[in-house]
């Protein structure tokens, strides 16, 4: 099935009922503690109760197996939020009509981003399914599906949530992954409105400002426009990236042509309206999905000047969620809350400002550096790294490999490569990828300016702390250079944010000719991020697994996901098709897209008593790859040692076996 393997009901019964406990607890926790105004309660409290169960549960999985810890950490949510608003009582808000209006898109955006996520297989799914699936199966803090032996040093805490629907509601990895994106995307868009109506009350502002976040990305489609011997001249010095260089021989061919991504929906994507350095909001499909957003957010909605000891805990913990999400926002949300103190102790006394306790914010940065680095995931390994050189020893986590100095300075897409800021036509490119996110950057230094004079030190230091993230992304580089365009993406998704809210203020009342230049920009940026969502839509209609699980695959992970022994490897020619489909690691892979010489070696020729002492307990054969056997190996496939455990055929000679090789070798694990 695509949405769940199981058939029973009680799964998602439970699940239901463990996704009420923790979204209720959230939102009585938020009230009773946080205190937000009356409109945020319900949707911040959604949110809030999210964010704490990704961290609790990741917490709690380091000391217990899975699926205890879900539900540990759901009751525990519902306890603390129904304690608090027990002692709170009196002076508790609950969820009123103010909350209708979000909670209404919060409800339309969710069935719509799903809908349209089930029809698509895109963006890193060989990635993010396997590591679901070994997530889902116990595998928290999660190693390498590829390479066991290395702790994976990556951003997994939306994993954490589709791990959940998979362990506890029976859902299939890629219904899970999807579902999770969705709920994002439905929590990003009523919060960002929650944020804008903070400085207008006009609905027409709030819609379109919203509308802004969602959808406003790069204006690449405007080089189809440009002049031909321009846009040969500067394709000519390009070196693009990925689905970039497949998709044209060079940058010219690219934009008239059909975006070459692994599964795209039934109409594709058109490469002149994509972008590789912050994709539109309604496009961010991959990895962690808004889920940094979403954080951002709620941190924004509940830092208050004067803090209670409760709601300063809690909101450290909420920032130390961001580190399990997007580690570079974390970094750039901890350094706001020191640089807007610094800011506002050096500049406020002589200026008169509101001056911030100190001792509140030093206590929040303790607490959520110190969850930070031992919680799991990048900054974890990282320093994990660090102290493994001091003592001399071999690295152990897989994914993150240091940063090197880069001259002279460039701003990396993920599509287009190193574009040179002293070269001027590559500088125009660079612009056009940014999109016109960057004009928000004046107002969003002018609304931190205006948090920083009210005492509001995390809002006032995000954008003076995000100029140092930008420039910095000038000069350093990641191993792999389409992931420098990190840097990029998350100053903008700063300015974005923080330039929402004046930004509908000057639309509103500001000079007409400046503003309907702005608007008019603003309206390039969205276009392509309209475009981009049209297609999306038209996936909706034809749901869809991942690009690499067929039918047949889907029903042999009904039958055997997590069901074969814990240690047992499963060897398929499809490496993380196979970690998939039975939540089972290997130790195949020296790196993601790299294997090992044995695997190659194994693939070509699937002897069964070579495969076993090689560690692998089961066997999974495909018809492709069945068929391009000689009679012998396939003879050998037959032999008194090896046992078909299960078959799934299909139609025109499609099939999928499941080949049992623990007979094949005297010792077999447990």
């Amino acid at each position: 099935m695509f949405l769940n393997r199981e058939t029973q009901l009680l799964s998602l019964t439970l699940l239901l009922f463990e996704t009420l406990l923790w979204s209720s607890g959230g939102i009585l926790l938020t009230a009773a503690v946080m205190r937000p105004r009356r409109r945020e309660r319900l949707m911040t409290g959604l949110a809030v109760g999210l964010l704490l169960f990704v961290t609790m549960s990741n917490a709690l999985s380091h000391f217990m197996q899975a699926t205890v810890a879900f539900w540990t950490a759901a009751s525990l949510i519902f306890v603390l939020g129904t304690g608090s608003a027990y002692f709170r009582r009196q002076a508790l808000p609950w969820p009123g009509k103010a909350d209708l209006p979000y909670a209404a898109l919060f409800l339309v955006t969710f069935y719509v981003a799903f809908v349209v996520n089930r029809g698509l297989s895109i963006q890193d799914d060989y990635h993010n399914l396997p590591l679901v699936s070994t997530m889902a199966a116990g595998d928290i803090p999660p190693h390498f599906y590829l390479n066991a032996a290395f702790r994976l040093a990556y951003h997994y805490g939306l994993h954490v949530l589709a791990a959940t629907l998979v362990n506890l509601g029976g859902l299939t990895p890629w219904s899970a992954f999807d579902l999770s994106k969705a709920l994002t995307l439905a929590l990003a868009l009523p919060l960002a409105a929650i944020w804008i109506r903070r400085s207008t009350s006009h609905p027409r502002g709030v819609a379109f400002g919203t509308a802004v976040f969602a959808f406003i990305g790069g204006a690449r489609w405007i080089l189809l426009l440009a002049p031909g011997r321009w846009l040969d001249s500067v394709s000519s010095h390009l070196t693009m990236l990925g689905s970039a260089a497949a998709t044209g021989g060079n940058l010219r061919d690219a934009l008239v042509r059909p975006w070459m991504i692994e599964g795209g929906g039934p109409l594709p994507f058109p490469f002149a309206f994509s972008n590789g350095i912050r994709p539109p909001t309604t496009f961010t499909l991959a990895g962690s999905s808004l889920l940094p957003e979403v954080t951002l957010l709620v941190l924004l909605l509940l830092h208050r000047r004067d803090w209670r000891p409760l709601s300063a805990a809690m909101f450290a913990v909420l920032l130390s969620s961001l580190a399990l999400s997007g580690e570079l926002l974390f970094l750039v949300a901890v350094g706001a809350l020191g640089c807007g103190l610094a800011l506002t102790k050096t500049l406020g006394p002589t200026r008169g400002w509101s001056r911030p306790p100190i001792w509140p914010v030093l206590l929040i940065l303790a607490i959520a550096s110190g969850i930070a680095l031992i919680q799991g995931g990048v900054l974890t390994e990282i320093m994990r790294a660090w102290v493994g050189d001091l003592r001399g020893s071999s690295p152990s986590s897989y994914y993150f490999r240091g940063l090197a100095i880069v001259w002279p300075p460039r701003i990396v897409s993920a599509h287009l490569g190193a574009l040179a800021i002293h070269d001027p036509s590559q500088l125009v490119l660079a612009i056009l990828e940014i999109g016109p996110a960057l004009f928000l950057l004046p107002m969003a230094m002018s609304w931190s300016w205006k948090h920083l004079r009210l005492g509001s030190v995390f809002a006032g230091g995000l954008v003076p702390l995000s100029l140092p993230l930008a420039a910095v992304g000038l000069i350093l580089q990641y191993e792999s250079l389409r992931e420098t365009s990190r840097f990029p993406a998350t100053a903008l998704t700063v300015w974005l944010i923080l330039g929402l809210p004046p930004l509908v203020y000057y639309l509103r009342n500001g000079r007409s000719w400046p503003r309907a230049v702005l608007a008019g920009c603003l309206l390039a940026g969205m276009f392509g991020g309209v475009v981009l969502f049209s297609t999306q839509v038209v996936a909706a209609a034809k749901p869809t697994r991942a690009y690499f699980v067929s039918a047949e695959d889907a029903a042999m992970a009904d039958r055997f996901w997590n069901v074969l022994p814990r240690q047992a490897q499963v060897f398929d020619r499809i490496a993380y098709r196979g970690v998939t489909l039975f939540g089972r690691p290997t130790f195949s892979y020296r790196t993601l897209w790299m294997p090992s010489g044995e695997f190659g070696r194994l693939a070509a020729n699937p002897s069964p008593s070579e495969l076993a002492g090689a560690g692998y307990s089961y066997l999974y054969m495909d018809e492709t790859w069945w068929s391009s056997l000689s009679p012998a190996q396939r003879s050998s496939l037959m032999g008194s040692c090896v046992v078909i455990t299960h078959e799934e055929v299909g139609r025109q000679g499609v099939f999928r076996r499941l080949y049992d090789l623990r007979g094949c070798y005297s010792t077999s694990p447990e």
